[in-house]
């Protein structure tokens, strides 16, 4: 893959446990889902633009890539992704992935604690 930010929930497992049933993954890949949306969005809208194509590479996904780990992913699959993105010696860095990150970080956790405060609520 070109370029990527990536979100992890370690110790899904752990939460699960101390939150018995009602931290389900189904529920926690949902809230990753809208938290990939909100980068993906925000690196779409911030991407320099010239042909359109590198804005319109820009994806992302959720997967358990193990039983404790919960991984978000916004990439791009274009060659020339991290050459914007982090400059070169006759271009200036262009940054769209890590900044989408950073003004997505507060809503992020703001989603993460709304679903694990709702999956108490439910639990009681």
């Amino acid at each position: 893959m070109a370029g990527r930010v990536k979100i992890s929930i370690l110790g899904v497992e752990r939460l699960q446990t101390k939150l018995g049933k009602m931290a389900s993954l189904p529920a926690l890949k949902s809230t990753m889902g809208q938290a990939v949306g909100l980068v993906n969005g925000e690196a779409k809208s911030i991407v320099p633009v010239d042909s359109g194509n590198l804005r319109n590479s820009i994806h992302g996904s959720v997967e358990a890539e193990a039983p404790t780990e919960l991984v978000g992913k916004v990439a791009t699959s274009v060659e020339y992704a991290p050459y914007v993105e982090f400059g070169t010696s006759r271009m200036g860095a262009q940054p769209f992935l890590w900044p989408a990150l950073r003004r997505s970080q507060k809503r992020i956790q703001q989603l993460f604690a709304a679903a694990v405060l709702s999956a108490v609520r439910k639990g009681r």
